[in-house]
């Protein structure tokens, strides 16, 4: 029995399965505003970090220059204070001209000092180089310099705090570094005056968003560098405690008022020398958290989204009821309704007629001959007769006749079937024109066998079509041209490739002559220099290797020469490569393998898996402890091989991404090892060629294991 109210039970229901829906909605908004939260902050740590590395490595770049130069035998020569011109303020730059050269050829050669200063022990400038710097000077005496003071006193590297120079009127640092004679006798101060123009200019080139805003202030507060090159020089206090926290080597995120504006800073030391510098990341609080506000405010209109729907599906549903007793009760009424209808069916042939002229489409009405018995005005307008003008005509008067044996055949197929839908054909006005048509014919029973066609015309279709298929030859033609372009990138890649590893042999030739002495007897530095010419030359040679491995691999060109080996013998060339080598690095290397196995593969290739591996392993280990261990063991139809060591291992969220091309674990420019980011990939690639397949295990802090897998089915 039909209700006419909602059941109690089903309102509850529908209640609670809105509450839940509800509540994961809320639960999910929650995860996803932490996930995003966690996300700005990450970014922001990794943007500081890498302006502070490069801050720390340009200042220290520029300690360790002086500091080579401070050893330099010109420099550590005792100089004399009775050839200091006053009106000169230091030496003339015709005198003591070693000593001088050998700095002008530092300063030259970093190009990031505004000058260089050698100063007496009592602070007399002796030479400022450029000259032109020393002629301008208003000071001949720096004791009075803080620097000046601390050097004296520690005797030791020191960097300034920020000063504008007088000179320049731009800030700077001055780094001083002592020089002490061969005797470790104090001779003077050595000094340089660090630019801060050029980390001013990479804050522009480093930062994420395009609002964010970043300082370096040092340890008196003094600005840096400004990546909105404003503030530099001037003192800065922010109010919110990041540059307090900083000088406190801690780093962090805070959230405060700036100026009237509710901002977001993130914060991170530099150690430069002795002293703590910060660096500063600010950003409206709107900006930062911009995609949290619109998550939040989706989240609400989802809310009020499932409220509505509710309640509109609660009123639907309770009228549905209502509706549902009242039609009951009119289904007695309606059948009553049925009788009368059918009744009033006997009169619809009037009505029909009515119908048939009236329609909007041509409709045509033929015998089973093809002699046209009548047509509608739709009809007469659309082919240009007048009413009755075609009765008693051939129907296929209004065919075109290029398109006559395409309409006798749907004309038998007619009087087979009694029907057909949506066929085309070209029909023919009175005028002559002819027009693309889709028509239906169904048979009509009375006295006779009659058809009847209903006529659409469908030139806007078919004029559509053609443009589509004129549309559709243009793009094959741009992506027959496409493929061309990536042909000749091919070739260009494989031209470039062969081009950059053509010069290499005659300069590793020349290496090799010139350690021969062919060329004369080299001194200690000229030989440490071309063994690093041939060094780098074998690394790009390898480098240029790995491009063309991959690049083979990419096209799935790479050739494998299968052959059986013996694992004996490949386990015994292993340990003559590398355990004596290693063992004077203090690197234990072991390897276990079970006796008297023949492999089939490609030994050429399967060795150069081995040597990627194994390199990247020494890379990572630390001298005087570190082990390489290689276990290979036969498991059902497979044979597992296993290269363990005990390096400091692989972050885990970095190890999804370890076998892609050009991917490094340590993407830094201070990172301990070298390397391209193909030795992973190409191993990858070559291992499936192989047949076999490669996965790495680390917990991220103790070791890293690599496992090669490779069919014995074919052993």
């Amino acid at each position: 029995m039909i209700r006419e109210s909602l059941p109690r039970n089903f309102i509850l229901v529908l209640f609670c399965t809105v509450i839940v829906f509800l509540a994961v909605i809320v639960l999910y908004v929650q995860d996803q505003i932490k996930i995003q939260t966690e996300i700005i902050e990450s970014e922001r740590f990794i943007t500081i970090n890498q302006i502070a590395s490069r801050t720390e490595l340009r200042i220290n770049n520029a300690i360790s220059i002086l500091e080579i130069l401070s050893k330099n035998p010109h420099i550590v020569n005792p100089p004399s204070a009775t050839l200091i011109d006053e009106k000169m303020h230091g030496i003339p730059e015709d005198i003591d001209v070693n000593r001088r050269n050998a700095m002008r050829e530092t300063f030259d050669y970093y190009g990031g000092f505004q000058n260089m200063l050698f100063l007496l022990p009592n602070g007399d400038v002796y030479i400022n180089e450029p000259f032109l710097f020393q002629k301008n000077m208003t000071a001949s005496n720096f004791a009075f310099r803080d620097w000046y003071k601390e050097i004296i006193a520690t005797k030791d590297v020191v960097v300034s705090d920020v000063v504008v120079s007088k000179s320049s009127n731009k800030p700077n640092v001055v780094i001083a570094v002592p020089v002490f004679s061969q005797d470790k006798l104090f001779q003077g101060i050595l000094t340089g005056s660090l630019n801060l123009d050029l980390i001013e200019e990479k804050l522009d080139e480093l930062k994420l968003y395009a609002n964010e805003r970043i300082l370096i202030v040092d340890d008196t507060r003094t600005v840096v560098a400004d990546s909105e090159h404003i503030l530099k020089g001037q003192s800065v206090t922010l109010g919110v405690g990041a540059i307090e926290a900083s000088f406190s080597d801690k780093r962090g995120t805070v959230i405060g008022t700036i100026n009237g504006t509710k901002m977001f800073v993130a914060y991170n030391p530099i150690k430069i020398g002795q002293n703590t510098w910060a660096i500063i990341s600010i950003e409206s609080y709107d900006d930062t958290f911009s995609t949290i506000n619109k998550t939040i405010e989706e989240s609400l209109f989802l809310i009020a989204l499932v409220i509505v729907i509710f309640s509109v599906s609660l009123f639907t549903v309770h009228r549905y009821f209502r509706i549902q007793f009242k039609l009951r009760k009119q289904a007695e009424d309606t059948n009553a309704e049925i009788v009368k209808i059918q009744n009033h069916l006997l009169k619809s042939e009037e009505r029909y007629k009515n119908l048939y002229h009236l329609s909007p489409d041509a409709i045509v009405v033929f015998d089973k001959s093809g002699t046209i018995i009548s047509y509608n005005e739709s009809f007469a307008r659309l082919f240009g007769y007048s009413l009755g003008e075609l009765n008693g005509k051939s129907i296929f008067a209004i065919v075109s006749d290029n398109h006559l044996d395409l309409a006798h055949s749907y004309f038998d197929e007619i009087q087979k079937i009694g029907t057909i839908e949506n066929k085309e054909n070209w029909l023919k006005k009175k005028d002559g024109t002819i027009f693309p048509s889709l028509f239906s014919v169904s048979t009509m029973y009375d006295d006779r066998i009659e058809y009847i066609c209903i006529i659409k015309d469908i030139s806007e279709i078919h004029n559509m079509q053609k443009k589509l298929k004129d549309a559709s030859n243009t793009i094959q033609e741009q992506l027959d041209k496409l493929k061309g372009v990536n042909k000749i990138k091919d070739e260009f890649s494989a031209m470039v490739t062969h081009e950059l590893k053509t010069p290499l042999m005659p300069i590793m030739w020349h290496c090799n002559l010139l350690k021969k002495d062919m060329a004369g007897v080299l001194n200690s530095e000229q030989l440490e220099s071309i063994e690093s010419i041939e060094k780098n030359a074998k690394q790009l040679e390898l480098l240029i290797s790995d491009i063309m491995d991959a690049r083979k691999l990419d096209l799935n060109k790479m050739k494998f020469n299968f052959e059986s080996i013996s694992l004996d013998e490949f386990f015994s060339n292993l340990d003559h490569a590398y355990k004596i080598a290693l063992a004077d690095k203090g690197i234990s290397f072991k390897t276990r393998y079970p006796s008297g196995v023949t492999i089939h593969t490609d030994k050429t290739r399967l060795r150069q898996v081995f040597d990627n591996l194994i390199g990247n392993s020494i890379k990572f280990v630390s001298q005087d402890t570190g082990i390489i261990e290689i276990v290979a063991e036969r498991k059902d139809n497979e044979l597992i091989i296993s290269i363990k060591d005990n390096g400091q291992g692989i972050p885990l969220e970095k190890q999804k991404e370890l076998f892609q091309k050009f991917y490094q674990v340590d993407t830094s420019e201070r990172r301990k090892s070298s390397g391209t980011g193909l030795g992973l990939a190409i191993s990858k690639g070559i291992m499936e060629g192989l047949g076999g397949s490669i996965r790495l295990e680390s917990d991220g802090k103790t070791g890293t294991t690599i496992h090669l897998s490779l069919p014995l089915r074919n052993f």
